[in-house]
């Protein structure tokens, strides 16, 4: 029997080994893991804590609201189709979805800002489900590029690797590498945690000699998604980062 933080099962499970390589799940809740350089010491938001590889820590910064608002917007407005016609129905609609913006604070934000709520803004006559669905599946990428601002990571030009069961998605993916502006790696397994136990079982019981040797040997990737040449998010981040002041104003 194995036992370990969640967060930390799923990181060795990807195959994080240094500061090269970050961790996004998309899950009912967002979570974001770096490595962290050696004798390195977070100033900012987060959790910090010694990493399982020798010599190494990690930061991990959350927010309850993630996935989980997908969830809610299917049940809410395309409760006949399955989530692959869901992604397929938000793919119909543009980068930006007609001006639509979804803050995706269903369930509170970090720690015990409960006072929190979700929003939707910029809805007109011509808004559509289809609208509506993308501007969730935005939502989400943008609070996942929000909690890497507030963590102080810059991510451009590193590989990030996407756990969770939203990390099924092309599309959702695609989005996550276009707002990050780095490459994305889905990996070829799905429970990451449960691997990153079998891992550390395995390097302390002597399977494998390092954490490295295993990791090179267990973890594989399926899929790569890289930035695309003209990303049409910058801006449309901009315009949600304004949402979220408003939101803040009036929320507290």
């Amino acid at each position: 029997m194995t036992g370990a933080n969640d967060q930390t099962a799923n990181a060795v499970g990807s195959g994080l080994a240094d500061e090269n390589n970050a961790l996004v799940i998309l899950g009912t809740a967002l979570v974001i893991f770096n490595v962290l350089a050696d004798n390195i010491v977070p100033r900012r938001a987060g959790i910090w804590s010694p990493y399982p590889i020798s010599g190494k820590h990690y930061q991990l910064g959350w927010t309850n609201s993630g996935c989980g608002t997908l969830d809610w917007a299917k049940n809410l407005l395309a409760k006949e189709l399955d989530f692959p016609k869901v992604f397929e129905e938000a793919s119909k609609s543009p980068a930006g979805c007609h001006g639509v913006r979804c803050l995706i604070d269903l369930d509170s934000r970090a720690g015990n800002e409960s006072e929190y709520r979700g929003v939707l803004a910029g809805l007109s006559r011509k808004t559509d489900r289809q609208d509506i669905l993308r501007a969730v599946l935005e939502g989400v990428v943008f609070s996942v590029r929000e909690l890497c601002e507030d963590m102080g990571w810059n991510l451009r030009g590193k590989v990030v690797r996407a756990a969770g069961g939203g990390a099924r998605s092309d599309l959702w993916l695609q989005m996550l590498a276009d707002v990050l502006g780095c490459e994305i790696q889905r990996l070829g397994h799905e429970q990451s945690g449960v691997a990153g136990g079998a891992i550390m079982a395995a390097v302390a019981t002597g399977a494998f000699s390092s954490y490295l040797e295993a990791m090179e040997r267990c973890v594989r990737t399926a899929g790569s998604f890289s930035p695309s040449a003209e990303s049409p998010y910058e801006d449309i981040y901009q315009d949600f980062k304004k949402l979220r002041r408003a939101g803040d104003g009036y929320y507290r």
